[in-house]
């Protein structure tokens, strides 16, 4: 599941564990700075394939929204 991969970047980069992302918490809230954010781009273009934009990641709110951004661009 794409949301659960998310979480696992999530909490490798932050050093966070897993059970303490949910799906509609903040990325800010996380502590997601601009390299964290940098990592987990770099993290899911490998992983899936993408290239996503500073614009995309502008739009990055919560931890759903970077996995819905993933959905919905995979081809």
């Amino acid at each position: 599941m794409i949301l659960q991969k998310v979480i696992r970047l999530l909490s490798d980069e932050l050093g966070v564990d897993e059970a303490n992302i949910g799906s509609s918490m903040s990325l800010e809230d996380l502590g997601v700075d601009e390299m964290a954010m940098d990592n987990l781009v770099m993290a899911l273009e490998s992983e899936y394939g993408l290239e996503v934009s500073p614009e995309q990641t502008d739009r990055f709110e919560t931890v759903e929204d970077v996995a819905s951004f993933v959905e919905d661009n995979l081809e």
